[in-house]
């Protein structure tokens, strides 16, 4: 085992960087969907899956890269993802037919995991947990930000120059991205070493999946994420092909929801250490239930307009950033020696729910505005009582 010494912490700013290029590829695209519908001449099912099946391959990908990294170390995984990150990338810059595109995001996805999985486990391996779910907080209020503009971006860049720009500029986040973790992304696992393989990494995944205190909040991140992801399939068809809105106009009104998502980072960030994570996580579980049900009373009041959406998503969106870095603090701390393969099976399993979430919105999207806030309600619901069980595992140190 390596012992070597710990070294100085990463700059912030290279963990909010590697953790937002995942997201940043994710939200850029979403505003083109409908229009990539008419480019490569199929249905909206078909374009929706550059959105379900990256996430499903980022869960994948999250699998592999966390126990990679308590192996091999934390920057080496880091750095090849973000190569194939650039691969993956510039497979769509170059895609002729929407299959390559597909394929093209797939591996985008994979290499994209090992960023955001990664920068929560370097932040677990540095600091204890509540100063971890803080440290998180930050973090991810970093890259909230990147998000919050994405959209606009994406939109814009598919107004004047076309879809593929918005793959060059991928690129160019990658390469740049790559350049900063190259420079300043130090070695932070304390308890790399020894051999790897498929028994090994089954057996990293059968241990955590034993510990209710990984359990529980991993299955309180993914329902809360999962509220997120239904959003993200279904409502850029209904804002666009129902609403009438731009892909820009799109990407505005959801400055909205990725800035509601830093507002509740931020607040993680100040009040994490103080109020403890499982207070945490039931604070946004119940307001992400009641942006829900407002999306709700919302469309019973037979309101058609984008708010009717956006509104109610804030609501969520500061929620997620209340509940997550508490939900993933709890889970990676399950297991310190475990960090890497704790933090990629939580990041896969909150993807993972949430590529089913965005598959089934955008399967009954056509249908109207409904079956999105049900779907949305339902993980809602389950997050808010899978916290509440949560936290009184914890209370009574089970």
């Amino acid at each position: 085992m390596t012992t070597a010494h710990h070294p100085a912490a990463p700059h912030l700013l290279v963990l909010i960087a590697i953790s937002s290029v995942s997201p940043l590829a994710i939200n850029i695209v979403v505003p083109a969907m409908p229009g990539l519908q008419r480019v490569f001449d199929t249905d909206y099912a078909t374009v929706q899956l550059a959105l379900s099946l990256y996430l499903a391959a980022f869960a994948l990908g999250q699998l592999i890269m966390g126990p990679l990294s308590d192996r091999f170390g934390r920057r080496p995984v880091v750095l090849a993802g973000l190569g194939l990150f650039i691969a993956g990338s510039a497979m769509c810059v170059a895609a002729p037919n929407v299959e390559v595109l597909l394929a093209g995001r797939i591996v985008q996805a994979i290499g994209g995991a090992a960023g955001l999985s990664l920068a929560r486990a370097i932040v677990r391996d540095l600091h204890e947990k509540d100063r971890a779910a803080a440290m998180i907080g930050y973090m991810t209020t970093g890259m909230a930000m990147a998000q919050t503009v994405s959209p606009t971006v994406g939109g814009l860049i598919y107004e004047r120059v076309g879809w593929s720009g918005i793959f060059w500029m991928l690129i160019v986040a990658g390469v740049l991205t790559l350049a900063m973790a190259v420079a300043n992304l130090g070695e932070t696992n304390r308890h790399r070493g020894g051999r790897f393989d498929l028994a090994r990494l089954a057996g990293s995944w059968r241990t955590l999946l034993s510990l209710p205190a990984f359990v529980l909040p991993t299955a309180t991140a993914a329902s809360a994420s999962a509220v997120y992801f239904a959003f993200m399939g279904g409502a850029p068809f209904i804002a666009t092909e129902t609403m009438g809105l731009s892909p820009s106009a799109y990407g505005l009104y959801f400055v909205m929801v990725a800035g509601g998502y830093a507002i509740g980072n931020f607040f993680s960030g100040r009040q994490a250490a103080r109020f403890g994570t499982a207070r945490m996580i039931n604070i946004g579980n119940g307001l992400a239930l009641a942006g829900t049900v407002a999306m709700i009373a919302g469309l019973v009041a037979g309101i058609a307009h984008p708010l009717v959406l956006f509104l109610p998503m804030l609501m969520v969106s500061i929620a997620n950033g209340v509940t997550l870095p508490s939900a993933v603090a709890e889970a990676v701390s399950a297991r310190p020696d475990l960090a890497g393969a704790a933090a990629g099976l939580n990041g896969a399993c909150q993807v993972g729910v949430g590529a089913l979430g965005s598959a089934w919105a955008g399967a009954y999207v056509a249908s109207g505005t409904w079956p999105l806030a049900l779907i949305m309600c339902g993980f809602a619901t389950a997050s808010l009582l899978l916290g509440i069980v949560s936290a009184r595992m914890l209370a009574s140190g089970a």
